[in-house]
C-alpha cells in the first residue's frame, strides 16, 4: 500500500493556510522515513529554534514519490524500519520538549548530556549515595572535592566510554591538548570495574 499524493498535499495546505491566517511563519514540515536524514541531537537543537514543527508520520510502503517533495525535510531516527512513524514523532518530540526553556528543572541539564556542546559525545557516568553499593565504590576522585580533578575525571571518563562504545563519534581533531593530558593520566588508571 503506497499513501496518495492528494491527501498529503492536502494535509500540509491546511495547516500552512492555519498559520498564514494566525499570522505565523510556515512550519518546518519533517516527513519520518527510514530513508531520512539520520536524526542527530546538533539537528535537534536546530530544530529547536523553530517556532513549528510538523511531523508526518509515514506508513505502509511509502507515500507517492511525487509527495515526498513537499516536505522541508526527510528524516529517520536509526537504521531499522518501524510499523509506523508515530514511535519516531514521539522521539523528536520529546527530544525537542528537553530544549523547551523550563522543560527540564535545572537549566544547564540539556548542555551537559550525552551529545550536546561542542564535543557530541556521551556524558560521563554518573554517581550517588551511598559511596559504596555492592561492594563497588564510586571513585575515590570524585568524593575528594578537588573540583578541578572531578572535572578532569568526567571528560576523561566520557571519552573512554565514547571511544569504548561509539568511537565513530570521537574525530581526534575535536579533542584539545588538555584532553589528552588527562586521559593520558585517566586512561592509564581506567579499569571496568568503573562501569
Amino acid at each position: 500500500m503506497v499513501m496518495k499524493p492528494e491527501p498529503v498535499k492536502r494535509a500540509l495546505d491546511f495547516v500552512a493556510d492555519k498559520c498564514s491566517k494566525a499570522g505565523e511563519e510556515n512550519p518546518v514540515s519533517i516527513y519520518l522515513t527510514p530513508q531520512g536524514e539520520l536524526l542527530n541531537q546538533k539537528t535537534v537543537e536546530e530544530l529547536s529554534e523553530r517556532g513549528h514543527i510538523l511531523l508526518f508520520c509515514g506508513h505502509y510502503e511509502d507515500m507517492d514519490y511525487r509527495a515526498r517533495k513537499l516536505f522541508s525535510r526527510e528524516m529517520s531516527v536509526g537504521d531499522y524500519v518501524l510499523s509506523g512513524g508515530e514511535p519516531a514523532a514521539a522521539l523528536l518530540a520529546d527530544a525537542l520538549v528537553r530544549k523547551i526553556p523550563g522543560a527540564l528543572g535545572n537549566p544547564d541539564s540539556a548542555s551537559e548530556d550525552s551529545f550536546s556542546g561542542d564535543g557530541r559525545i556521551f556524558d560521563c557516568p554518573h554517581y550517588t549515595r551511598p559511596p559504596e553499593w555492592e561492594g563497588i565504590r564510586v571513585p575515590d576522585v570524585l568524593l575528594n572535592g578537588d573540583h578541578k580533578k572531578i572535572t578532569e575525571y568526567r571528560r576523561a571518563r566520557a571519552i573512554i566510554n565514547t571511544m569504548r562504545v561509539r568511537p565513530d563519534l570521537l574525530k581526534v581533531e575535536q579533542l584539545s591538548e588538555t584532553d589528552f593530558k588527562i586521559m593520558k593520566r585517566y586512561f592509564l588508571n581506567y579499569h571496568d570495574s568503573e562501569d
